[in-house]
């Protein structure tokens, strides 16, 4: 899945409803379609009520009938009219009607608020959450339908036979249970296992620093995760983090007339780092995120210590090196 730098939350808000209502909606329409259900009792008494409120008002309607009824009769004198005023039983529109009051609330120490009344940056964290659970609920319903239809087809064929059989009793109880929403068992034979290959696109946009940590540790610890593959596209280095293991670093650069682009790769698992200079560079990136922004450069350049850097730097400056940034 694709997220872009600009995407945002409102549109998979919708769509994560849907996905997450179905179920409720699907058994919410089969009571309206039950007589004796509590939804159609309801609907039936909303009628008697407003039939009830309408009768005083009869004679009003009486009235305008026999106005149209003389109007009418000097065309048609054998025809007569009458205003016949009577609700209907609604007809409910339960996946609007729920959608119209559900979301995401996002809690606060002042209370709750909308997706929409949160800041852009809190908006994007939303949606890579919500289009993560969006994707692995699309991915049950796609097995669960799979495994409806080969149980189905499974029964037809036992069906067939016309011969009683334990398959078939077995058969009907799997396809009641898939139905009611019973787990789907994992296939470990599936080639397609790890399911989910997430694209990222700028994930710093409108974090603010310590957002942008938090959301750099949630996606590395999510590319540990079997069933998930995860590649960013990035110009922070808050979300540069080379001392994680099977973490690969690809910089882009364009060629000298600008035709092409050309990687330079860093392999976290052939660094060959040692423990303790592992723990010093995690502990350097922590205090010095400068750390991370040698990947950003062509040639970087290595200067002993903090004073070292601002001589450096200014030298830089002043002689107006265009090259060195």
């Amino acid at each position: 899945m694709r997220i872009r730098s600009l995407d945002d939350a409102a549109t998979t808000e919708e769509t994560l409803l849907t996905l997450a209502l179905t179920p409720l909606v699907k058994e919410l329409k089969a009571l309206e379609c039950n007589k004796e259900s509590q939804i159609s009792k309801v609907k039936a008494a909303l009628v008697k009520a407003v039939n009830e409120i309408a009768e005083p008002h009869q004679e009003r309607f009486s009235s305008i009938s026999r106005q149209i009824q003389t109007g009418f009769q000097h065309v048609f004198p054998a025809l007569g009219v009458q205003l016949s005023v009577e609700m209907n039983p609604p007809e409910l529109k339960i996946d609007n009607l729920l959608k119209q009051g559900s979301g995401l609330l996002v809690k606060e120490a002042a209370g709750n608020s909308r997706i929409g009344q949160q800041g852009t940056g809190a908006r994007r964290a939303l949606f890579w959450a919500m289009l993560q659970v969006h994707n692995e609920i699309s991915r049950q319903n796609e097995k669960r339908e799979a495994l409806l239809k080969s149980f189905r087809e499974q029964l037809k064929k036992e069906v067939r036979k016309n011969v009683k059989s334990e398959n078939i009793n077995l058969l009907k109880q799997q396809i009641d249970a898939i139905e009611n929403g019973a787990p789907v068992p994992e296939d470990t034979d599936d080639p397609a296992l790890p399911g989910y290959i997430l694209l990222m696109d700028e994930p710093e946009n409108a974090l603010h620093p310590m957002a942008a940590r938090a959301a750099q540790a949630h996606l590395y610890e999510l590319g540990k995760h079997p069933d998930w593959q995860v590649l960013l596209t990035t110009h922070s280095p808050y979300f540069i983090n080379p001392l994680e293991d099977h973490t690969t670093i690809a910089r882009m650069q364009r060629s000298t007339d600008g035709k092409s682009l050309s990687p330079r790769l860093y392999v976290a698992d052939e660094a060959n780092f040692s423990l303790d200079e592992k723990d010093n560079l995690q502990a350097l990136q922590l205090t010095d995120i400068g750390f991370a922004e040698i990947f950003f450069g062509s040639y970087p350049i290595i200067v002993e210590g903090d004073t070292e850097h601002a001589a450096f730097i200014s030298a830089i400056t002043k002689e107006k090196h265009g090259d060195v940034r």
